[in-house]
């Protein structure tokens, strides 16, 4: 193993020391990481995802979000900026577009999947990114201006629009991006590897789609 699944005792030790607490938890097949509340990224696990997630100076201290792919990860910024950063050959990282770092465009949200991104705008359109696979690029018709929330799986994504409708792309390989036609006025929605699962208004139970054979799922 790579020693992703403990915390180590420096890491907790700087988090005690800076006297925050932890936001967000992201783990991966050999590394885990966790976002704290003075907006700082620290990661451990594997020698190449600790070698290739060291935070720059303009970055460190200023991350308020972090969406992990398999060799890169997204930060959203304080400041409603972009930044990538691991493999530096990926198309995940080159193929950010320049306005959601300059802050041309500002961003609210991002998800990712194993090789691309997608990015919520605060005026409700989305931005895709990244591998050239399963479509994920193209954003689909009646999506942009219309986003409330997105998600991501492992190679699909899922965007909950103000309409209380989902639409879905990318991967079919496991139905997770067959959208139930009956799935009702959507008001939360979460996304995992090959699952997705959706509240709506109408009713309190969680509605599962995509593969099959999970508690959830």
């Amino acid at each position: 193993g790579h020693e992703q699944t403990k915390m180590p005792k420096d890491v907790k030790a700087e988090i005690e020391e800076a006297g925050t607490s932890i936001r967000q938890v992201l783990g991966a097949t050999m590394w885990s990481a966790v976002v704290t509340e003075d907006n700082n990224l620290h990661v451990w696990g594997s020698s190449q995802a600790t070698m290739n997630f060291k935070l720059g100076r303009k970055v460190r201290g200023h991350v308020v979000k972090a969406a992990n792919g398999d060799n890169n990860m997204a930060l959203l910024l304080d400041d409603g900026t972009l930044a990538i950063i691991g493999d530096k050959s990926s198309e995940y990282y080159v193929n950010i577009p320049e306005e959601l770092t300059d802050g041309t465009v500002l961003v609210k949200d991002i998800a990712s999947t194993n090789r691309n991104v997608i990015a919520l705008t605060e005026d409700g359109n989305v931005y895709c990114w990244g591998a050239n696979q399963d479509g994920l690029n193209t954003i689909p018709d009646g999506v942009q201006g219309n986003v409330a929330a997105i998600e991501a799986g492992y190679r699909h994504f899922n965007v909950l629009l103000k309409d209380g409708t989902v639409k879905s792309w990318g991967s079919t390989a496991l139905k997770q991006t067959e959208v139930p036609a009956d799935l009702g006025n959507v008001t939360e929605m979460f996304s995992d590897y090959y699952q997705n699962y959706a509240v709506t208004s109408e009713s309190d139970e969680i509605v599962a789609w995509g593969n099959k054979g999970y508690i959830m799922g």
